[in-house]
């Protein structure tokens, strides 16, 4: 995506975007998607609700586009109470997971519907819809019927008409999962470019750990209509506080058998309420002692080859160098764990527990 020249995009900046829940929940018959959530958006800020399906992440999100009312809670944006108001009246844009284009429009039709909604004039409206075109690179498309673009394309059309309202929060529902692979990578790298020229404040909704890991400021870990945990990647990824984030976000082996975990921490006792969390890259194959394993699975990764090990009645994954030779029994020792909460007994604020490096005993 280029950047467009000198267009008055300084004003989607201007406009803020903070963005604050204030104990929102929402139910459906029995089930309570969104469950007391509090949480602030600072302006300017690429924000994603990372969890498995069915955890509250895309409820929260047309929560705050006004599209589903909460049953509890208040919404502000820029410190002013939208909770009761229509989804147009929100300085808010969505990009849908289906793109929701309209395949009897063009694609200026389409990056324009918004406008015409809010009732601009037509010069502006054709201002406004080459600005946004040119910056998705589009620019030139403006006749084509969007049925004859490619999935990326339509992706980008969809984020035009975003963009063209100039909205203060952006809103994304999983955009890129219905790209293929390559797409989705080359899509995502020109989406964070694009916020970070912009400015505009982005609430990114996705199951897709690499996806928030990439793109994000901070992130929120949902499960079950709760927020586990909020920071940035590296904070989220180094130091996980219960088990869910843990292994939901890199896919931490846990031990909960104290006698298995003490042999790879040397006998350090776990804290109350706790289990030890080894992430697979922390796992090294050892040929100076460690704990005695069983390969049982290997397969090859690429920059690594995963093995799955039985270790006394539990199966560990390690991402050990591809050209090493597999072996049927082999020993185990860990460079870095952490012990992390169990998620039965995690308080909404649990204790900060330091990770461990074997390597250099800190």
């Amino acid at each position: 995506m280029t950047r467009a020249s000198d267009t008055p995009m300084a004003a989607v900046r201007a406009s803020g975007g903070a963005v604050r829940l204030e104990a929102v929940t929402r139910r459906f018959g029995e089930l309570t998607a969104v469950d007391g959530v509090s949480l602030e958006i600072r302006p300017g800020e690429f924000f994603s609700l990372l969890g498995p399906s069915g955890c509250g992440k895309t409820t929260l999100l047309r929560i705050i586009a006004g599209f589903t009312p909460p049953d509890a809670g208040r919404v502000y944006i820029n410190d002013r109470d939208v909770t009761e108001a229509a989804p147009q009246a929100r300085p808010t844009a969505m990009v849908f997971q289906s793109y929701a284009l309209f395949p009897t429009m063009t694609v200026a039709e389409n990056v324009a519907y918004g406008l015409r909604v809010r009732k601009m004039g037509r010069t502006e409206r054709r201002r406004r819809v080459a600005e946004a075109l040119a910056r998705v690179d589009l620019a030139g498309y403006e006749e084509r019927p969007v049925t004859h673009l490619s999935g990326g394309q339509q992706q980008r059309v969809a984020l035009a008409r975003a963009l063209a309202v100039r909205p203060a929060v952006l809103l994304f529902d999983e955009p890129l999962s219905n790209l293929d692979v390559a797409l989705r990578e080359q899509t995502r790298r020109e989406l964070k470019r694009l916020q970070h020229e912009v400015g505009t404040t982005s609430i990114y909704v996705t199951h897709d750990q690499q996806e928030a890991l990439a793109l994000s400021d901070r992130i929120a870990v949902m499960r079950a209509g709760r927020l586990q945990q909020v920071g940035t990647p590296e904070a989220l990824y180094g130091a996980p506080e219960t088990a869910f984030v843990a292994q939901f976000l890199g896919g931490s082996n846990l031990i909960h058998d104290p006698a298995l975990a003490a042999r790879f921490t040397g006998g350090e006792p776990p804290p109350d309420g706790h289990v030890l969390a080894i992430r697979p890259e922390d796992l090294r194959v050892s040929p100076d002692g460690g704990v005695p394993a069983r390969l049982q699975f290997r397969q090859f990764l690429g920059l690594y080859a995963e093995w799955e090990l039985r270790v006394a009645d539990q199966v560990l994954r390690a991402w050990v160098d591809p050209g090493l030779e597999p072996s049927a029994d082999v020993r185990l020792q860990a460079t870095r764990y952490r012990w992390v909460r169990a998620d039965d007994e995690a308080p909404a604020r649990p204790p900060a527990t330091p990770l461990h490096d074997a390597t250099t005993g800190t």
